[in-house]
Parts: C-alpha cells; structure tokens; sequence
C-alpha cells in the first residue's frame, strides 16, 4: 500500500492530502481555496505590464494559455531566477514578451501576498501542516514520498522549489 502525501492543485482548490497505507488521515488533511484561476487572475494583472488587457471571456483563456505555457516557478524563495524573457504570439498576431511576469505568477504559490491574499499561506505552508498534523512517526516517511497532482502542479519548476521548500 501507499503511504505519502499529496499535494492536488486545479483550477479552484488546492488540497494537501497524507495518506498511510492507502488511507487518507483525514484529520491532517489540508484545503486551501486558492488554485489555477488565482493564478490566471494574478497572470492577467501581470499583463498590464505589457499593454495585454484580458476584458474578454476570448482574452481571459489567452492570459490561461500563456500562463500555462509561459509561467515557471523559481527553484528557491527569495532568489530571482534566471529566466529568459519569452515571447507570446497573440491570434491577432501581435507578440508580447514577458519577463519577470514569467516567475512572479508562479511565486504566487508560495507567497499569495502580491494578490492581496495575505491571510492566505503558500502550498509549501500547507504540505507541512498536512505533515505535521499526522501521527509524528509517519512524519519522516510522509516528507519522503510528495506527490504533485492537477494542472497547476505542471507548472515548471515546481517540482523543484516544492522539493526545496521541504527540505529547508
């Protein structure tokens, strides 16, 4: 059987979820009403940067794509990282180019604050409180076995600063 925790982000809810042996400890578990679309919103907000207004439901699913094709996530807390500026072919046929706009949507993960979110703690926050509210004995066997699930785990660089945030 499987014993882990895992951390399940869409597009509306993100739950932090300890399993032992198949079962979910349900007293753990975490839930945090902060997912894909925050991002999305906190994306288009960024986009302003760059002359892109998302006042359509059309530019609304834009600001989604570019997200999802576009947006990374910076290997450590606090450490800018070395992201090349990328650019985005609009169907219109305009381009634009994000820079910082790339990792800072990303960052929103780890720290809501930006989007006027600060009673809201960061998915590293949540995993550890999944951790920490299970039985102490399976703490260390939890931490080792973190699984990421939904699309808004598949952002790049995830993997990476989630692995990172738990092993500082």
């Amino acid at each position: 059987k499987t014993t882990g925790v895992v951390l399940e982000s869409g597009d509306g809810v993100t739950n932090a979820v300890p399993v032992y042996e198949g079962y979910r400890l349900h007293a753990a578990c975490q839930r945090l009403n902060f997912a894909g679309r925050d991002l999305t919103d906190y994306m288009a907000t960024l986009l302003t940067e760059v002359n892109f207004r998302a006042n359509t439901v059309a530019a609304r699913e834009i600001v989604r794509q570019i997200k999802e094709e576009l947006a990374t996530v910076a290997p450590r807390r606090g450490r800018r990282p070395d992201v090349e500026a990328r650019s985005y072919v609009l169907p219109d046929g305009q381009s634009i180019t994000l820079r910082t706009q790339r990792y800072r949507c990303g960052e929103l993960l780890f720290d809501p604050s930006p989007a006027g979110l600060d009673a809201v703690r960061g998915v590293h926050s949540m995993l550890h409180d999944a951790v920490t509210h299970s039985p102490q004995a399976l703490q260390s066997t939890l931490y080792k076995s973190v699984v990421l699930g939904g699309g808004t785990c598949l952002l790049d660089g995830l993997v990476d600063r989630v692995t990172n945030e738990l092993e500082d």
